[in-house]
């Protein structure tokens, strides 16, 4: 890697949302997971673009430990923060079909929405028995 920890911290930390995403960029090129609180931090960002870049970042890594930040995002404002969290999600696979599940049942319409991509990708016996017991379009 070229870039050093500090100078990549540095762009992580930046008041330019450019530079924020450049910084999580880089951690997902090189696949840096001792970044992995740093770019769940960026995940709850004010920029929506911070916050999609951080979540497609949390998917590349495919750390398990981003799970539940990966479920809040499914609330999350922005649909591009809500389908990068749902395709992350996907690709962390049957381990989250229970968390996505209370989704799927409680959350907000849209929430529940991106739930019911996540369930119906992952093709499980119990994503489909969430399906048939908490969904109605």
């Amino acid at each position: 890697m070229s870039l050093s920890p500090e100078i990549l911290l540095d762009m992580l930390e930046s008041h330019d949302p450019d530079l924020r995403q450049t910084g999580m960029l880089w951690i997902a090129r090189y696949q840096l997971d001792e970044f992995l609180g740093d770019v769940i931090q960026l995940a709850q960002d004010r920029d929506a673009e911070v916050r999609a870049c951080a979540i497609w970042v949390l998917d590349i890594l495919k750390n398990p430990a981003a799970m539940l930040p990966l479920i809040s995002a499914l609330y999350d404002e922005d649909y591009s923060v809500r389908s990068n969290a749902g395709w992350a999600l996907v690709h962390l696979g049957p381990p989250v079909v229970k968390d996505v599940t209370v989704v799927l049942r409680l959350g907000t319409s849209h929430a529940r929405e991106m739930a019911f991509q996540v369930l119906n990708r992952l093709e499980t016996e119990d994503a489909r028995e969430a399906i048939k017991k908490y969904w109605t379009a």
